[in-house]
């Protein structure tokens, strides 16, 4: 029979518990907000100081995607808003899309907080306020105004959506059209599993982090990255898809082991993914050029021999 936990046992448990605890706070001490605790001091917020033409502020916006033992993923995010003027009741409307045959929405709560007579009042996202729409196929959204609006307030919204397949992440984008005081990103990953993260945009992180953490399933790495004072970004003349150029990262898996230590490849280098390509018939048809085409090519490219010369030959015809 074992001894139990004894002296020694119980001070174990009591080091782990606050480990644990520290950890927890070391997750939270730097986030400037926390849900629910608005006070009057958080409405001082000078938007000419940040960007004079702003309508409204993004006071901090936190995401989360946690990967649990069994490989399912739960995606939290939580963000507050001031709005300056009425032009940013836009950020008050919320969508949250989602694909129904991975994703599950499992909590959805919003507030919009104002400053009456140096007391802050609350009022509360009602459920029969949140509708799901169908959009095609199994993508679905979940759509919801803030209620009680007005110049001056503080909204908040949180969800959580629960994924069972863990190969492409969610995405985080740090900027978006209003400035961002504060925007975090929190991924952890437990062993087995590996993933490739693409950086987007032109801020650069104020903070990355990667830390190891006890959870009560194991080991997991955590990953952070954050960004502060964030500048809003527009549309602009030329530019083809102002996407392309908000400052986010993307998460995409890599691999994982699978039984007995064997590890299994998930993505492909570029010249992989063109074999593949090729072996799919709908899909290699494209690469072959029509008939007439080839006959034009071969009288343009007539008589050269270096590589060089027949592109610039073929580039000066389609001149």
């Amino acid at each position: 029979m074992g001894d139990g936990f004894g002296a020694k046992g119980i001070g174990a448990v009591a080091g782990l518990l606050l480990h644990l605890l520290l950890e927890c706070a070391g997750a939270a001490q730097d986030r400037p907000t926390k849900w629910g605790n608005v006070s009057p001091e958080d409405f001082d917020i000078d938007v000419r100081a940040v960007d004079s033409t702003a309508a409204a502020v993004v006071i901090s916006d936190y995401g989360e995607s946690k990967i649990a033992a069994d490989w399912s993923v739960t995606y939290t995010r939580q963000r507050r808003i001031y709005l300056a003027s009425e032009s940013g009741y836009d950020f008050a409307e919320v969508l949250i899309e989602y694909d129904s045959d991975l994703d599950d929405v499992r909590k959805t709560e919003g507030r919009t907080y104002k400053l009456v007579d140096g007391k802050v009042e609350r009022t509360k996202l009602r459920k029969q306020d949140v509708f799901q729409e169908e959009v095609r196929d199994s993508f679905r959204r979940v759509r919801f105004t803030l209620p009680a609006l007005q110049p001056g307030a503080i909204v908040e919204y949180r969800y959580v959506i629960h994924r069972n397949n863990p190969v492409f992440l969610r995405g985080w984008n740090f900027q978006s059209s209003a400035p961002t005081l504060y925007s975090e990103y929190e991924v952890e990953i437990p062993p087995g599993l590996d993933y490739m993260s693409f950086r987007r945009g032109y801020v650069d992180f104020d903070e990355e982090k990667t830390d190891e953490l006890s959870r009560p399933h194991g080991r997991v790495m955590r990953y952070t990255w954050i960004m502060r004072d964030v500048p809003a970004i527009h549309e602009e003349p030329y530019m083809t898809s102002v996407g392309d150029y908000v400052a986010g990262i993307d998460l995409q898996m890599r691999g994982f082991s699978a039984r007995y230590g064997l590890k299994e490849q998930v993505a492909w280098s570029w010249e992989q993914v063109a074999k593949d390509l090729r072996t799919i018939g709908e899909i290699n048809s494209q690469f072959r050029p029509p008939g007439s085409v080839r006959e034009e090519a071969t009288k343009i490219v007539a008589g050269l021999h270096d590589p060089l010369e027949r592109m610039k030959a073929i580039y000066a015809f389609v001149q």
